[in-house]
């Protein structure tokens, strides 16, 4: 086996890119209300794409182009210096020949045999080769707009990605990087390679939980890390004060915040059952305190430090709010 290395770090090219994707899947920008106000550019450019949605899936292989994810400015000449075939290469997850693209461009016979593959790819070809002029130019016109905010928002995810990160490390101390990515997507892949380089990517905006894009070199697994807002009233702030009104959650609450644990390890640790350690965490769950990531038949957890900081502020809010 040849040697690899692992990479375990948030990109704001990634961030932007998944952040596009949400957008055209859903056009939900209620949870993005600072974007809303970047004129109609934006909004013309989403629903642009909307038209061509599968496009949205594959968008992330062009992650895998050397160079393309280490900044949005290198991102951009990557994207800008693909010829046709290769745009529309990429765009279609690399699962059709450039030969085969390059004479369709002519003659969209040539992808005839296509369904062979999977049903509906020769449509989804058909569809990007005839357009990949518009949505090659609105790609760009939203990835650059949606970049702005990303960059200018990024302190508000660094605690979700400095979890993430931890967990992968604790991950890769048990297992290899092939078998993290297939914990993380929940199944074992049918398409795999002695891969050079694993990737692991938090993201906070994603229309997916995880999704992976690979070659034969490369594996991407991108992990949505985000705990969903909630509005924080009276009633919840007295749920979380209920909830660490007991001693022993306090202190199992401070033991996850320095490393993820699980139950049986928390059990022995603070001298109480397995059943009254997992009432305890079940409890801190309840109120979002705690991330829950499963290896194998064990469930690891630790503090979700944003949820945390999030009630804790709608505390001092309401109690000083004139």
């Amino acid at each position: 086996m040849r040697s690899y290395k692992v990479v375990c770090k948030n990109y704001v090219v990634t961030e932007t890119i998944c952040l596009l994707a949400k957008l055209i899947k859903s056009e939900d920008w209620s949870e993005h209300e600072s974007i809303k106000p970047f004129d109609n550019k934006l909004s013309s450019a989403v629903k642009a794409l909307k038209l061509y949605s599968e496009f949205y899936l594959h968008a992330g292989n062009f992650m895998l182009i050397e160079g393309a994810m280490q900044t949005p400015e290198q991102f951009m000449e990557v994207i800008h210096a693909l010829s046709d075939v290769d745009f529309i290469y990429y765009g279609l997850s690399e699962a059709v020949d450039k030969a085969q693209i390059e004479f369709a461009l002519t003659d969209l016979s040539a992808l005839d045999d296509l369904d062979e593959t999977y049903k509906g790819l020769r449509q989804e070809a058909i569809d990007l080769i005839q357009n990949y002029a518009t949505i090659r130019f609105h790609f760009i016109l939203a990835f650059e707009i949606l970049n702005l905010w990303v960059q200018e928002t990024v302190e508000k995810r660094t605690e979700h990605y400095y979890h993430f990160q931890q967990m992968i490390k604790h991950e890769l101390s048990h297992n290899a990087p092939l078998e993290v990515a297939q914990i993380l997507m929940g199944k074992t892949f049918k398409r795999i390679s002695d891969y050079e380089s694993y990737i692991f990517v938090p993201v906070c905006d994603a229309p997916f939980n995880c999704v992976r894009y690979f070659d034969d070199q490369t594996l991407i697994v991108v992990k949505n890390v985000k705990f969903p807002k909630e509005a924080l009233g009276s009633n919840e702030i007295a749920q979380f004060m209920k909830v660490l009104s007991d001693p022993t959650r306090l202190e199992i609450l401070h033991a996850i915040s320095r490393e993820p644990s699980y139950g049986i390890a928390l059990s022995k640790r603070f001298k109480v059952s397995r059943p009254t350690i997992s009432h305890h965490l079940e409890q801190l769950n309840s109120v979002g305190l705690v991330h829950v990531e499963r290896v194998k038949n064990t469930k690891y957890y630790s503090m979700n430090r944003i949820r945390y900081e999030e009630i804790m502020d709608a505390f001092n809010k309401w109690f000083l709010q004139s």
